[in-house]
């Protein structure tokens, strides 16, 4: 009976992560503000809230279903676990111009040891 519990927990994980994200999210909807494009990147800040203390394990950015190189701007600090609450990223880039009604953003956390909590923040 534990073996099949633990298999079920290995197969059914990444499933439950995001059921975990669409039912309980991490934070809230994100706000795309400062948005610019420079060098052929879009660079922008993000408004949101954070609802839970789970720790952030990592962000991806899709551009029309692509993962595209993302990440800090240039001079910012990576990304850390924040405290619950309304927060203001630093400047991000993803790769490639406006617009960016085509960018899907997606976090990570981990808020359980059984899986990772994914949370699509933006659209």
């Amino acid at each position: 009976m534990v073996i099949t519990i633990v298999m079920l927990l290995a197969l059914l994980g990444p499933w439950f992560g995001e059921l975990e994200g669409i039912v309980a999210p991490v934070t809230t909807k994100v706000t795309l503000e400062n948005v610019r494009e420079a060098d052929g990147n879009t660079y922008f800040t993000m408004h949101f809230t954070k609802l839970r203390n789970c720790e952030l394990r990592g962000v991806t950015i899709r551009r029309n279903g692509v993962s595209v190189a993302s990440g800090p701007a240039p001079g910012e600090e990576a990304p850390v676990t924040i405290a619950p609450g309304p927060r203001v990223s630093q400047e991000w880039f993803a790769f490639g111009g406006l617009p960016v009604d085509d960018l899907e953003i997606i976090w990570a956390h981990r808020c359980t040891f059984l899986w990772t909590t994914i949370t699509r923040v933006y659209p």
